[in-house]
Parts: C-alpha cells; structure tokens; sequence
C-alpha cells in the first residue's frame, strides 16, 4: 500500500510501465476510484528535438465517492496488519486514512 500527497508525487515513484502491467486499486481521500493514464510531455533537447518525458498521471474514474466502504475495509485491514490492538472501526474514512498514514511512508 502506498500512499501520495499529489499527482506529482505520484508520478516520481511510479515508473511508465506500472499502470500497464500491474493490477492496481487507486483511490482519493474520498473514496473516488482513480485510473492512472500515461502522457507524453515534450522535453527541451538541443540535441533531439523530438524528445519526450512519459509521465504517470492520475484522473477521476467516477465524481461521486461509490468506493468509499471499500477503501475504508482496505485501510482497516492495513491498520490491523501494522497493529493488531488498533481499535479503528468506528473510525470515519478521514480519520482512518490519516491514522493509518502516520505508520506508513507518505510520499510527498
């Protein structure tokens, strides 16, 4: 399970092929269902004029938050992993996310 602050963030961690060739489950903190998509960026070469910078983006898959429960079970079952004595089931989905995020590496 891995955790970003931004898109950004996001793309520096994850290589071009990742979204091709793994099984994922992506979320926002609100539970929208997220497709990561691949984009070619034009690079400044003075050698090569044709360059380009393939980077890993993020976008809505759905506007409202239909995955929310299934986020929630997702990170419960992290926290249970880390510490099993977590009593986190009357957590709300906010309070989960950061509870669960401040034992897991955050990349900013």
């Amino acid at each position: 399970m891995h955790f970003f602050r931004s898109v950004a963030a996001l793309d520096r961690f994850l290589e071009p092929w990742f979204p091709e060739e793994e099984t994922y489950r992506a979320y926002d903190s609100r539970g929208r269902r997220l497709v990561l998509t691949l984009e070619d960026e034009p690079v400044r070469r003075r050698w090569r004029r044709d360059a380009t910078y393939t980077r890993v983006s993020a976008r809505l898959a759905e506007s409202e938050p239909l995955h929310k429960e299934e986020l929630a079970e997702l990170l419960l079952r992290r926290r249970r992993e880390v510490d099993p004595t977590a009593a986190a089931a009357s957590l709300s989905l906010g309070q989960l996310l950061v509870a669960t995020m401040e034992r897991e590496r955050v990349f900013e």
